[in-house]
């Protein structure tokens, strides 16, 4: 018995960091896919993230492996979200740490972010600046957030890349541990 429980702990940890492996190599593909084609993966609203579907996929398929495979059909609720938790921790780490690279490897990956979030910016100075007061920056704040922006590394695109994740895929695992769930009858 003690065996089952010890094997079924393993799983709960390699189960999804193997889906995190899988699913950051797609991600890892999204990234360089769109930085080839002109979009900056960092510059695209985090509602319109190619993060989502990876997590979506990924995510679904490591609840369904885990609770087909080394679960006997029964899943609780916790190991959902355990599950997906990890899942896409896993992707996001493993994304902010190719997002890294790329921008040691590739200094132009970390320019062209600061140009074009600039550009961005300097497109909506008008409305930050005179916006409404939930939105409106002073022009000491605006210069200070412009300055900031000029002083970007690839530390800082990997560290809010991997944030941008946690907040992404924060509620899937919720929804796909809920629709999943099954338990023992006692």
């Amino acid at each position: 018995m003690s065996n089952i429980i010890m094997n079924n702990q393993k799983s709960l940890i390699q189960v999804p960091f193997r889906y995190g492996v899988y699913g950051s190599i797609v991600n890892a593909l999204f990234i360089f896919l769109l930085y080839s084609t002109g979009r900056h993966p960092i510059l695209i609203p985090p509602f319109l993230d190619s993060r989502i579907l990876v997590f979506l996929v990924f995510i679904y398929f490591v609840i369904r492996d885990y609770k087909e495979n080394y679960n006997s059909g029964f899943l609780h609720t916790w190991e959902g979200i355990l599950l997906g938790i990890q899942t896409y921790m896993w992707i996001g780490l493993l994304g902010s740490v190719f997002v890294y690279t790329l921008g040691r490897i590739h200094p132009a990956f970390v320019s062209d972010y600061i140009t074009n979030a600039i550009l961005g910016m300097e497109t909506a100075k008008e409305e930050l600046m005179n916006g409404p007061q939930a939105v409106k920056m002073t022009v000491e704040e605006y210069q200070r957030h412009l300055n900031a922006l000029k002083q970007t590394t690839a530390a800082n695109l990997a560290v809010d890349y991997f944030l941008k994740s946690l907040l992404i895929g924060f509620f899937i695992p919720l929804v796909y541990a809920a629709l999943f769930r099954k338990v023992e009858r006692t």
